[in-house]
């Protein structure tokens, strides 16, 4: 009996970069490989593999994407597979993804909707932890 392997994704390759210090302002960035964004861009993001945004990477503009790590600033809507949201991530949008992993002190301001087997279900998103809620102990 044969059995099928998951395809690993592999963005720690990318095809392209936006290096720090860059800015780039487009109507939209479409491609096939993954994308690493260090600098700014303007601009919707359209990538058939995968996108990283580093700590200090900023984008103003919807991602779509399979896979999208952001450690930057994203202002815009995303739509994934999966979306990991590091500690460092500030993201001002919508998003919909089927896989949503957010580390603690990760800030994401919109509305997220969840889709698996097929079934819709809207969730708001309110990311609670020690920094942003501070000490109760005081009063």
């Amino acid at each position: 009996m044969f059995t099928r392997k998951k395809k690993e994704v592999q963005l720690d390759e990318p095809g392209t970069i936006i290096g720090s210090g860059t800015t780039i302002k487009s109507s939209k960035l479409i491609g096939e490989k993954p994308v690493r964004i260090d600098g700014v861009f303007f601009g919707d993001i359209e990538v058939q593999s995968g996108v990283v945004i580093g700590e200090e990477g900023r984008v103003e503009g919807n991602i779509n994407s399979p896979h999208v790590i952001i450690a930057g600033k994203i202002k815009g809507n995303i739509e994934s597979e999966s979306l990991h949201l590091t500690n460092t991530a500030d993201v001002n949008g919508d998003v919909k993804s089927t896989i949503l992993i957010t580390d603690e002190g990760s800030t994401l301001n919109g509305q997220y909707n969840v889709s698996q087997n097929g079934t819709n279900e809207i969730r708001n998103s309110i990311i609670l932890n020690k920094e942003t809620v501070g000490d109760n102990n005081n009063e």
